[in-house]
């Protein structure tokens, strides 16, 4: 069972052939898609040990792609050549002591590449909602984050799911 947010059990629920994340972090969530169906994994890291951990962790694992960089810049460059329906798994944000990028919570950021993607079908887990709104999410509230989910398309319906750390704190954005 994974240590993180995201367990194969809610992943499952959301299929696609291709997941995203952003905020590797400790490689759990990568754990959790190698468990599910996904043909392509991509993870998006900005603090180099983490990731150089990861590369050294999944260096056997031919599904997984590892990218060094602020998902601020680099999602797009991930996603814009993937010609199918992505399942992303945003996740990425401050850790105390650990060095971000131009933003400390850059969720609408990626939003905005997501939303530049010629597919408008995507299924976006968001992490953290518990926190949404106070001041570890430097107010960024859940009702910007919705905003910014539907600014990709008007038709995505909402729901929560349960994480390892509270009821309900994985917010869901699909196509029904």
């Amino acid at each position: 069972m994974s240590k993180g947010s995201l367990t194969s059990l809610v992943l499952s629920r959301y299929p696609n052939e291709v997941f995203i994340e952003t905020g590797t972090f400790n490689g759990d969530a990568v754990r959790e898609a190698l468990l599910c169906s996904f043909n392509e994994i991509h993870s998006i890291e900005i603090h180099r040990p983490f990731y150089e951990n990861c590369v050294v962790m999944f260096k056997n694992e031919p599904r997984v792609k590892l990218h060094l960089g602020d998902s601020s810049d680099c999602l797009w460059d991930v996603i814009k050549d993937i010609d199918v329906p992505i399942t992303f798994w945003l996740d990425g944000h401050i850790e105390v002591g650990v060095p971000h990028g131009k933003k400390p919570i850059p969720v609408l950021d990626e939003l905005n590449a997501i939303g530049r993607h010629h597919i408008k079908m995507h299924t976006i887990l968001v992490d953290d909602r518990r926190v949404m709104g106070t001041d570890v999410w430097f107010g960024l509230s859940e009702e910007q984050v919705i905003e910014g989910i539907i600014k990709i398309n008007k038709n995505y319906q909402m729901s929560y799911e349960n994480s390892c750390n509270a009821p309900n704190d994985i917010l869901v954005a699909r196509m029904c």
